[in-house]
């Protein structure tokens, strides 16, 4: 496709020698009913406006069936990453779009990666995911505000969040929607800011969490992933004895870090 071998050319164009492995990259899989894209490199330069530019036309947007979006670690400013997606909003529709994927944080990260035109979410994974009615799996940095769960999306299978900056209510929010009765696989990344003072005040309370083990959204996941939480262990046994091991798997993953203060 013209399009595609473009942007591989402007890629290619604009690459940096001293930049070496750092240089924005691209992988193409077009199978002509259906196209495949994995762009490693800054969500701050060119390149990434490029694949945005080529996103959204229709020629690509029609086909396109996968997307996963990284960069190299260094990559931030101010100790943010931040993926503005709003660019892709421009495209009319992403009709065949099945899985949708932003890099997530680990533990060694120095920049914290979000989605945002700076550092709110702003809807736009709503948005988004409001143009992608075949999504069966989305992973993502920043947790969707309440309009994500106004949307009836019966294809979603697989739902990966980060809180990032502001989990907006994510887990109460999932808890009292009936958008996503085909969920079945759920991972969440509590609000993990741990170098803010009193940051536990923006984590998810332990009443959510049982809202959410209560509720109709939750009846269908199999497969419950919560990263770093900050409730106590009796509370996790007691979201655990909610529901059986022999119905939901439910791990919990811990990586928090705090930074030490030089006396």
């Amino acid at each position: 496709m013209k399009e595609l071998d473009e942007l591989m050319g402007k890629i290619f164009e604009l690459a940096n020698p001293d930049l070496e492995e750092d240089n924005a990259r691209v992988s193409i899989l077009d199978f002509g009913k259906s196209i495949h894209i994995d762009f490693h490199g800054s969500p701050f330069e060119e390149a990434y406006e490029c694949l945005c530019d080529t996103l959204i036309k229709e020629q690509v947007s029609g086909k396109l069936a996968s997307l996963r979006l990284s960069s190299p670690m260094g990559e931030g400013a101010n100790g943010t990453r931040n993926w503005d997606l709003m660019p892709l909003l421009g495209a009319s529709d992403f009709p065949s779009l099945r899985r949708f994927r932003i890099e997530q944080n680990v533990p060694d990260s120095h920049n914290r990666v979000i989605v945002g035109s700076m550092y709110e979410e702003d809807g736009v994974l709503g948005l988004l995911l409001q143009k992608s009615p075949r999504l069966e799996s989305l992973i993502v940095p920043s947790a969707p505000d309440i309009r994500f769960f106004g949307l009836k999306h019966p294809s979603l299978s697989h739902l990966s969040v980060d809180a990032g900056y502001d989990a907006q209510g994510f887990i109460r929010n999932l808890a009292q929607s009936l958008s996503f009765p085909t969920l079945r696989n759920l991972e969440f990344g509590e609000y993990n800011e741990t170098y803010i003072e009193n940051f536990s005040d923006s984590c998810t309370s332990f009443a959510d969490y049982v809202k959410l083990f209560e509720s109709e959204a939750f009846r269908a996941v199999r497969n419950f992933t919560l990263r770093n939480p900050q409730i106590a262990e009796t509370s996790i046994n007691e979201l655990r004895a909610m529901r059986p091991s022999s119905k939901l798997t439910f791990q919990i993953v811990k990586w928090s870090s705090s930074y030490i203060k030089a006396a």
